[in-house]
């Protein structure tokens, strides 16, 4: 089957306990690469030699603000290079306000040349509310590739919980993505499910990332029974319509 990787927010409280309990989950379910929303109580180093050993790859990493400001940015980006990770990913930002989308441009227009020169892709996360303006759906990610050089990680579930078809949003953007969220739910934002017991076209949006060879990352959020069985669920779903 493709490889597809695991965002570690799947695991949400024991991630917070132990990321190398998550790290190590992950690979004992059958995750070839990992996602990391950050490295809580480990350091980069340890999470590589964890990594290593399994033989499992951190393939992105999620870092919001607390990762990114100038005091920090340097150590952020020695982390994906000891990690031997080359995709950075600002999620989900505060966007209601001119002022909060300008600080988005700013913070995205300071950092990426230097991601740039340290071999590391930038991309921007979305939730529902990007494509929720009343300047139209589309605006506000336009608004990024038109005053960025930001890449889009396209999160399925939330462009279906907008009321938008993932597959044409994929579309749109061709040229500006390289990443997706594979996630299902019922049609609203927090209601998550395990792939395949929502209503989010998930296999199109597979297909559709297959065929353009975008990095595919499942995020489980509904943690039903619990998030390491849902974790399992989602990647047996994926292997039961791929694995043939």
């Amino acid at each position: 089957m493709f490889e597809i990787g695991l965002q570690m927010f799947s695991f949400y409280d024991m991630e917070r306990e132990s990321l190398e309990k998550c790290i190590r989950t992950a690979a004992e379910i059958g995750y070839p690469k990992i996602e990391l929303a950050g490295l809580f109580d480990l350091d980069a180093e340890r999470i590589k030699e964890i990594c290593d050993e399994l033989g499992i790859r951190v393939c992105s990493t999620h870092s919001g603000m607390k990762y990114l400001t100038p005091d920090v940015f340097e150590q952020t980006v020695k982390n994906h290079k000891i990690l031997n990770c080359s995709n950075l990913t600002i999620p989900h930002w505060k966007i209601g306000t001119a002022e909060e989308r300008e600080g988005l441009i700013d913070t995205i227009k300071r950092i990426q040349p230097v991601l740039s020169e340290n071999g590391i892709k930038l991309h921007y996360h979305n939730h529902s509310p990007e494509f929720m303006f009343e300047e139209g759906a589309y605006w506000f990610c336009d608004m990024l590739c038109e005053r960025t050089d930001i890449d889009l990680q396209i999160d399925v579930y939330h462009v279906f919980a907008a009321g938008l078809d993932p597959v044409e949003v994929m579309k749109h953007y061709d040229g500006r993505i390289s990443s997706v969220h594979i996630r299902d739910g019922l049609g609203y934002q927090l209601d998550a499910r395990a792939l395949g017991e929502g209503k989010c076209p998930v296999l199109k949006c597979v297909d559709y990332a297959l065929e353009h060879n975008f990095e595919m990352i499942v995020e489980n959020a509904s943690w039903v029974p619990d998030a390491v069985s849902e974790a399992k669920k989602c990647l047996d779903y994926l292997k039961a319509n791929y694995d043939k």
